[in-house]
């Protein structure tokens, strides 16, 4: 874990998480992630802000 002493653990888990969630999104339905990816963008956006 000392090979990333620049990103905070917290960061590193909500950029998991995201990835989950667009993975998860695709494989259930790509065209509706893509019309929905602005506004899960935003979404995670605030979260990692308010974090």
């Amino acid at each position: 874990m000392g090979s990333q002493s620049d990103t905070a653990p917290g960061t590193a888990n909500a950029n998991h998480q995201w990835v989950l969630v667009v993975r998860v999104g695709s494989s259930v339905s790509p065209r509706g992630t893509t019309m929905s990816m602005p506004r899960l963008t935003t979404a995670w956006i605030r979260k990692v802000n308010c974090s």
